[in-house]
């Protein structure tokens, strides 16, 4: 016997089985230090945070993706009513908006809409233009972008109206005629 205590048990019980010391460590291991199935948990929400991320992952490098290249599609009234955009290109409103964007846009926007370097966006390729309709993107060169605008990637303000107060809504109107020509085409439209 190889402690005290086991011979005082043997010698109390001659009948009695030998201890069993694999019985005692067993005990003290569950003895509330370890939860046999905090491991198991916590490997199940590994696995699922694992699973959120690669989901998360997948879903951004699987995105589409719009090449700079391409012309961006445009569906405005604009271009409706035209019937085409040759008309568009050759009518009044198309030279009256060319006019006006030359006076007020193009110390951000350039004569063509391809932009200044770090001033305003290029308009022959802004999806975010393309997307709003014709009267979605009056009221939004009436308002204008403050800097802090989360969508305002340049941190430069476009005032109200460009800046020009003079133009009323027929006028930016037809500014936007421009613009939707300027997109149908990109940025490829006649002199003024």
């Amino acid at each position: 016997m190889d402690t005290e205590r086991e011979a005082i048990e043997a010698s109390a019980d001659p009948g009695a089985a030998p201890p069993d010391r694999d019985a005692a460590r067993r005990s003290a291991s569950h003895s509330g230090r370890s939860d046999p199935y905090l491991w198991q948990s916590l490997a199940w929400v590994a696995l699922l945070l694992g699973t959120l991320v690669l989901i998360g992952v997948s879903a951004v490098v699987a995105r589409p993706r719009t090449p700079k290249s391409e012309v961006v599609v445009v569906h405005s009234e604009a271009v409706d009513a035209a019937g085409s955009v040759e008309a568009l290109l050759a009518s009044d409103a198309f030279k009256h908006g060319q006019k006006l964007f030359l006076g007020t846009c193009t110390a951000c926007h350039g004569p063509h809409g391809e932009s200044k370097p770090g001033l305003g966006k290029n308009l022959t390729k802004s999806t975010f233009v393309a997307g709003l309709s014709d009267e979605e993107l009056l009221a939004f060169i009436k308002r204008g972008r403050n800097p802090g605008e989360p969508l305002n990637t340049t941190g430069v303000q476009m005032p109200p109206k460009g800046g020009n107060p003079a133009l009323n809504d027929d006028k930016l109107r037809d500014i936007i005629v421009f613009i939707r020509g300027l997109q149908a085409t990109g940025g490829k439209v006649p002199d003024a």
